[in-house]
């Protein structure tokens, strides 16, 4: 989580409500659970409008 030592906001979406706690507890601001809302908008909420800026897939 660099980027939020840079001063990001950090959204994160899975469909796993276990992949979002464990990232709760890695400091993301906001999770969402993709397949019951949408990302998109939530981010355009968070940010007043303005989409994705960076977006990236971890697997593990």
């Amino acid at each position: 989580m660099g980027a939020k030592l840079m001063g990001a906001t950090i959204a994160v979406s899975d469909i796993s409500e276990g992949h979002l706690q464990v990232a709760r507890e890695m400091g993301a601001d906001d999770v969402t659970v993709t397949n019951k809302d949408n990302f998109d908008e939530r981010v355009r909420e968070l940010t007043g409008g303005v989409d994705k800026a960076f977006l990236s897939f971890i697997y593990g």
